[in-house]
């Protein structure tokens, strides 16, 4: 067998094991990087709602150490997903990005799973959902039933109507009928 030289692996997962105690360890800084855990500080943060348009959302992730290889959820009804690293407040974009395979081919409703392969430890990730569906249901010549629906849940979703006769503005009433 060849002696390998100025190579690269990549290692995805490991388990191990310690099953002997080792004395006398003189190098202190590699049981502190072992023994290091990664510190993942996330947030989610929905943009404008309006009704028929697709809805933007904003993830920031903050590490607490430069990290390659991180997984990242995302629902399964994202799109138009454009990640970048920050790196002294500016944004660069990330190219080596991959979807994770699910196992066994099965396609989770619940996420959607990105592999950022670069070294990052600020990132953001812009991405779209769906818009939200509007139906309407005239009751009468002075009601109307109104149901914004979506398989997300979204907060302050912009919606109009019109009128079916004209109404003077201290006649109209609004109500709320299922606030989730």
């Amino acid at each position: 067998m060849g002696n390998l030289t100025n190579s690269t692996i990549n290692i995805d997962y490991i388990t191990y094991e310690i099953t002997e105690l080792i004395e006398n360890i003189t190098n202190q800084s590699n049981i502190t990087e072992a023994n290091a855990t990664l510190e993942i500080n996330e947030t989610l943060e929905q943009e404008f709602a309006e009704i028929g348009k697709p809805v933007k959302w904003r993830k920031t992730i903050n590490l607490n150490k430069n990290a390659t290889n991180i997984t990242i959820n995302l629902t399964s009804y994202a799109s138009n997903i454009r990640l970048n690293k920050i790196i002294n407040n500016q944004k660069h974009e990330i190219s080596k990005v991959k979807e994770k395979a699910k196992e066994f081919g099965l396609q989770s409703l619940e996420n959607k799973e990105i592999v950022v392969e670069e070294e990052i430890k600020d990132l953001e990730i812009a991405y779209e959902t769906p818009a939200q569906i509007k139906t309407e249901q005239i009751l009468d010549n002075n009601k109307k039933k109104i149901t914004v629906s979506s398989d997300i849940s979204y907060q302050n979703i912009l919606t109009y109507t019109t009128l079916e006769t004209e109404a003077i503005k201290e006649n109209i009433r609004l109500y709320c009928l299922n606030p989730e």
